[in-house]
């Protein structure tokens, strides 16, 4: 059996509900944009904008910019296309977008709701003696919003935000740092996650397991490709009795030890 001694989380999408948070966030900061630009009413530049970082009739692309990238690619796509409709550049875009998703979070608290009963699920964890952290491509202030608002930042020894870390998910540098942290091997670790970043970013550092939720932006279909375990959210990591998903399930250990080869286990 697999012996799980730590697992590293994607924060939105994962522990917190991707489209009650970005979809509301991409939008006004697009609005707030173009009434900087003075294109309050350019219709085209506003779908050109939203189109650039994964959004498409109300939908968030599973390999999107917003749906797994940082703040320095919403900054690259949005030049993109600024460029584009010949409009001039701003400077030091990128802080202002972090600046700006930051405030955006901070006045819609409303809109951050947890994926499953997060206090249960740390507790339980805890319990088993179970280490955990976050990596995010959310920038430190607004992921600090989020976990102070829903009252979950105590639990986390380690957060990895994008402006902190000298490489991106991915890049399994995050998942070592975790390790080191915390003494464990890669081997250890599950990586938990709702995109192909996060369980590339599994696959890349050798993780024991990459394990797929369904609560964010993707499909079974994104995932299986990448994921040995698949559950709808990250309520099914832990049973009542206090059993993980990999101690129950008897089919994880040799896919696992594949990295992705064969189809996964689906709970």
């Amino acid at each position: 059996m697999i012996q799980i001694k730590g697992i590293l989380f994607d924060k939105d999408g994962t522990l917190i509900d991707f489209h009650s948070v970005w979809l509301t966030a991409a939008r006004e900061l697009i609005a707030q944009l173009t009434a900087r630009l003075g294109q309050v009413d350019n219709q085209v530049l506003i779908g050109d904008l939203l189109h650039s970082i994964g959004i498409v009739n109300e939908e968030v692309l599973p390999h999107g910019v917003l749906a797994g990238g940082t703040s320095y690619d919403i900054e690259a796509a949005f030049r993109k296309v600024l460029s584009y409709h010949e409009i001039q550049q701003i400077p030091r875009l990128r802080e202002w977008i972090s600046d700006s998703l930051a405030q955006i979070t901070k006045q819609k608290t409303e809109m951050i709701v947890p994926t499953a009963n997060l206090d249960e699920l740390f507790t339980n964890l805890r319990t088993k003696g179970i280490k955990f952290g976050i990596a995010t491509a959310d920038d430190w202030e607004a992921t600090d919003i989020c976990l102070k608002t829903l009252g979950i930042g105590h639990y986390f020894e380690f957060i990895a935000t994008a402006d902190r870390l000298p490489e991106k998910k991915p890049h399994p540098n995050v998942l070592f740092a975790f390790c080191q942290h915390f003494g464990l091997e890669p081997e250890e670790v599950a990586v938990v996650g709702d995109t192909a970043v996060d369980l590339t970013l599994a696959k890349l550092g050798q993780a024991g397991l990459a394990i797929g939720v369904l609560s964010g932006v993707s499909s079974t279909k994104d995932l299986a490709p990448l994921a040995d375990i698949i559950i709808p959210s990250v309520n099914n990591l832990i049973d009542q009795h206090g059993i993980c998903v990999w101690e129950r399930n008897t089919c994880i250990a040799p896919i696992a030890k594949m990295h992705g080869k064969g189809s996964p286990a689906s709970l």
